[in-house]
């Protein structure tokens, strides 16, 4: 265990490392028998009561009378003899100055065998240290011992535990094998029984490298949703970490510009769509609380998730990478109370400084073009990102459909407006404001789009001023394969050619076509239960967009509750699927 995993170690959990160590030669019968009905298991009712069998063949008095000894605030040792146990002999506990708060009598004792299964077999004693409720200021030392014939060639000891009814392994980075000294090591700040045991691995099937890209909506009405992103990420990323996956992870805007050309605004109240690139597919690596604008909403989301601007990539990247354990985000060891075991949360910590990008970008949301850009090499910036021969996943998060305009038709982004109150199916682009128009001329419905009221029957309008979605099919189709490619959607559900639902509503403050859109609230596409101010508007090209790749997944930007369900599927999804 170098420097820098024992650090990790005694860092956490207060953390484990078990020091087992033994000459082969004297290690005697491998485990203690369990049932001494003198021994209280960890839920304080006697082995005796579990059914187990009794100690008529226990390996010295060690099973009946612990080994005990009083250690103060100044630390100690405590060892198991020949005399007391062949089985358990050198067996020891170190303590360290300042783990315990009073002088205390500790034991060690025959634990509960743990080995399980086919797959396992016990290759050292089991050992339990008393009290299993004492509580310990610091991390100790154990030592167990381990017999070397009873690991099979290429295999390495594991360590079982059981604490109260929980019994794991603990991960091999924990963990330390000396074959020479037939010691295995780890430290632990709770007792319990552990046990050297040799294990059967299933082949490990080797991963791709996975390359992760958020297109994330900046544009107003999007904090709540970038807030519930951030706020279930670890269910993405903890997947990845889990199976020791290398992966980047980048984050990218939908805000591509709107005008004709650079130095050429529309002027009037456009707003962050005034520009020709907006972000131009740049990779996102600034934390939240030094971005100057956004709503108050947005200032709260990120100062909810993002409470230390330290927590971005250090290494001149504009991506959170993670290769082989290291990191290139600063660490953020946590205790994980699902498996007792710290874990570094620093990839998860940038993710939600980075991904909150805030509401100030451009209403006319085109995340399609925006991944386009992202990965088509014309921005230096984010040269690394995407690696050779990776499993590619493109995840999207948006509450708007897609408005990729086609640069030769930016001119009917112009945001000046006409009344056309006069139902008409072909209704010009400039009857419509800016943020409805990309739907208002981009559909037809069984109604006429400058009328008030639900529409029915909508399906794509010919010849419209949008990017053929089959252009960014294709596009991706060419980065990748299809079995290293994952398209992931976070959007309204389901699209309006697929049963969805659009009605238009016209806003206060005037009566001309300029003044409709897409109705809020409970009108809107889809809106999430806990709040009606938090809802997702109709859109059709998205889907279409995903239902062009083979295994693609659509989620509900609506279903708030539901997105760390809906995340740990996606990570699911990119684990199994990169495998080579």
């Amino acid at each position: 265990m170098n420097s820098q995993t024992l650090s990790f170690a005694r860092a956490g959990r207060l953390g484990l490392a078990l020091l087992l160590g033994f000459g082969l030669s004297q290690v005697g019968p491998i485990g203690c028998k369990t049932g001494n009905p003198n021994l209280e298991d960890n839920t304080g009712m006697p082995d005796a009561a579990m059914g187990e069998p009794d100690l008529s063949d226990a390996r010295g008095a060690i099973c009946s009378d612990p080994v005990k000894k009083s250690i103060d605030g100044t630390g100690g040792k405590l060892t198991v003899g020949d005399g007391d146990s062949s089985a358990l002999a050198g067996t020891s506990l170190l303590v360290p100055a300042g783990a315990l708060a009073t002088a205390t009598v500790l034991g060690i004792t025959c634990g509960r065998e743990l080995a399980s299964g086919a797959d396992e077999q016990a290759a050292g004693p089991s050992a339990r240290f008393l009290p299993l409720n004492q509580i310990l200021l610091s991390t100790v030392t154990i030592t167990l011992p381990y017999n070397p014939s009873r690991v099979a060639d290429g295999e390495r000891p594991k360590v079982a535990v059981l604490r109260g009814t929980q019994r794991d392994l603990l991960p091999d980075g924990e963990i330390q094998v000396d074959t020479t000294t037939k010691t295995v090591s780890f430290e632990t700040a709770e007792f319990g029984d552990f046990e050297v045991i040799a294990r059967k691995m299933a082949p490990v099937t080797p991963s791709s490298p996975v390359d992760i890209l958020f297109v994330v909506d900046n544009s107003p009405s999007m904090s709540p949703k970038q807030k519930a992103l951030a706020s279930n990420i670890s269910a993405l990323i903890q997947k990845l970490e889990k199976n020791k996956l290398n992966y980047h992870i980048g984050v990218v805007s939908t805000d591509i510009g709107s005008t004709t050309a650079p130095g050429s605004p529309w002027g009037g109240s456009v707003g962050a769509c005034d520009t020709y690139a907006g972000d131009d597919g740049l990779l996102q690596n600034q934390a939240c609380p030094l971005r100057t604008s956004g709503t108050p909403g947005a200032r709260e989301a990120c100062a909810a998730q993002c409470s230390d601007t330290k927590f971005v990539p250090t290494d001149g990247t504009r991506f959170i990478s993670r290769t082989d354990g290291k990191s290139n985000v600063p660490a953020a060891l946590e205790l994980d109370p699902e498996s007792g075991l710290m874990v570094d949360r620093g990839p998860e910590k940038a993710f939600k400084c980075i991904a909150l990008l805030g509401d100030s970008g451009c209403g006319l949301e085109s995340p399609l073009e925006a991944a386009r850009r992202a990965l088509d090499g014309h921005r230096g910036e984010n040269n690394g990102f995407l690696r050779k021969d990776s499993f590619l996943a493109v995840v999207f998060l948006t509450d708007e459909d897609d408005c990729s305009v086609q640069l030769a038709r930016r001119a009917e982004n112009n945001p000046m407006t006409r009344d056309c109150s006069t139902p008409d199916q072909e209704a010009g682009y400039d009857c419509f404001n800016l943020d409805y128009r990309c739907l208002a001329r981009s559909v037809m419905c069984d109604q006429a789009m400058n009328t008030a009221g639900p529409k029915t029957g909508c399906k794509e309008r010919t010849s419209n001023y949008l990017d053929p979605v089959s252009r960014f099919v294709t596009f991706f189709k060419g980065l990748r394969p299809a079995d290293k490619l994952l398209v992931s959607g976070i959007w309204a559900q389901p699209a309006i050619d697929g049963g969805g639902k659009l009605v238009v509503s016209r806003g206060s403050g005037g009566t001309t076509s300029a003044f409709l859109n897409r109705a809020p609230g409970t009108d809107a596409s889809c809106v999430y239960a806990g709040d009606t101010t938090i809802f997702g508007q109709a859109q059709r090209r998205l889907t279409s967009f995903a239902k062009g790749f083979a295994g693609s997944q659509e989620f509900s930007i609506c279903d708030i509750a539901g997105l760390g369900t809906a995340l740990g599927q996606v990570g699911q999804t990119i684990v199994d699927r990169s495998k080579k």
